[in-house]
C-alpha cells in the first residue's frame, strides 16, 4: 500500500507543473483505479497528512469520481487542510449526490437538516435521506425517522426506526426504544423499551447504556435497582457519554445507591456541563456549597 501510495503521489505532484498536467492525469488513469487513489487519500488523512489527502481526492474528483467528491466535502466540512467552509462542503456533497452516491446524499441531507452551507429545509433533508435510504444506507434510514419524529408523524418514524434497528443501527434502536418508553405512536411498553436499550447497549452504544441505567433507576421494564443503575451510568461515562455524567451526578445528589455527596454531585454535573449538557447548569446553581 505504501509503494502504491508513493507512486500515486509522484503522479499527483506532476500536476504542479502546467506542462505535465495532461500527461500526469493520463498516467494516473492508466495505472490506478479511482478507488485506489481515494484509498491512498484516506490513508493520508488518517495519518494527518491533509495536504496529501487533498491532492489524492482532487485527482480522483477531476475524473468525476463521486466518492472523492464526497470526501472533499468532508475535508471542507471539518476544515482539514483547508479553510473550514460548510458552503464548499455542501457543493461537493451535492456533486457526489447528483452522481447517486449514497453517502453524498446522506451528507447533503444532513446539511439541509441542520442548515449548514445551505438554507435549512426539512423537506430537502427528507428528499436526500430517502434517496440514500433507498440504496440501503442505514444512517439515512435513522435520519429519515428523525425528520418524521420532528414532524410528529410517528407512524413513519416508527417504520424507519424499526427498519434501521433491524439492520443493526444502534441509534435507531435507542430512538425506537424511546418511542416505546414515551408512548409516541405506540402503546407505552417499558419491557420493549428496555429490550431495545439493552440491545443497543450490548453493542456499545453509550446513550443506550445511560437509558438502561434510567430503566434500572426507575424500575421500568426491569426490577428497580440503584446498584445496576450506577453500573450502567458508569459504563456510559466510560464510553464517553456526557448524559451519563449528568445521571451519575443526580445519583450522588440524591444519595441513590451511593452515599449522598454534594461535592461529587457537583463534580459530575460540572463535567456534564463542560460537555454540553446545559441542564446541569441549573443543578450546579442549586447544589449546596456551590457558588
Amino acid at each position: 500500500m505504501k509503494k502504491t501510495a508513493s507512486i500515486i503521489l509522484m503522479i499527483v505532484l506532476l500536476l504542479t507543473t502546467a506542462y505535465a498536467e495532461e500527461a500526469a492525469e493520463e498516467a494516473a488513469s492508466l495505472v490506478f483505479t479511482a478507488d485506489e487513489i481515494v484509498d491512498a487519500g484516506n490513508a493520508a488523512r488518517e495519518s494527518g497528512d491533509y495536504a496529501k489527502a487533498l491532492a489524492y481526492y482532487e485527482l480522483a474528483a477531476q475524473r468525476g469520481y463521486a466518492r472523492a467528491r464526497n470526501n472533499l466535502g468532508s475535508m471542507y466540512y471539518q476544515g482539514l487542510g483547508v479553510e473550514q467552509s460548510y458552503e464548499k462542503a455542501a457543493e461537493y456533497y451535492r456533486l457526489a449526490a447528483d452522481e447517486g452516491f449514497a453517502t453524498g446524499q446522506l451528507n447533503l441531507g444532513m446539511a439541509y437538516y441542520y442548515g449548514l452551507g445551505v438554507e435549512q429545509s426539512l423537506e430537502k433533508a427528507k428528499e436526500y435521506y430517502q434517496l440514500a435510504a433507498d440504496q440501503g444506507n442505514i444512517l439515512a434510514l435513522n435520519s429519515l425517522g428523525n425528520c418524521y419524529l420532528e414532524e410528529r408523524d410517528y407512524g413513519k418514524a416508527l417504520e424507519d426506526y424499526r427498519q434501521a434497528a433491524d439492520m443493526g443501527n444502534t441509534d435507531a434502536m435507542v430512538n425506537l426504544g424511546w418511542m416505546y418508553y414515551q408512548g409516541l405512536g405506540v402503546e407505552v411498553s417499558d419491557d420493549r423499551a428496555y429490550e431495545l436499550f439493552r440491545q443497543a447497549a450490548d453493542l456499545g452504544d453509550a446513550w443506550a447504556m445511560n437509558n438502561v441505567g434510567d430503566c434500572y433507576e426507575n424500575g421500568r421494564g426491569v426490577e428497580q435497582s440503584y446498584e445496576k443503575a450506577i453500573e450502567y451510568y458508569q459504563m456510559a461515562i466510560d464510553a464517553g457519554s456526557p448524559v451519563g455524567l449528568f445521571s451519575m451526578g443526580e445519583m450522588y445528589l440524591n444519595g441513590y445507591g451511593v452515599e449522598q455527596s454534594p461535592e461529587k454531585a457537583r463534580e459530575y454535573m460540572q463535567q456534564a456541563l463542560d460537555m454540553g449538557v446545559e441542564e446541569a447548569a441549573y443543578y450546579l446553581n442549586t447544589i449546596p456549597g456551590g457558588e
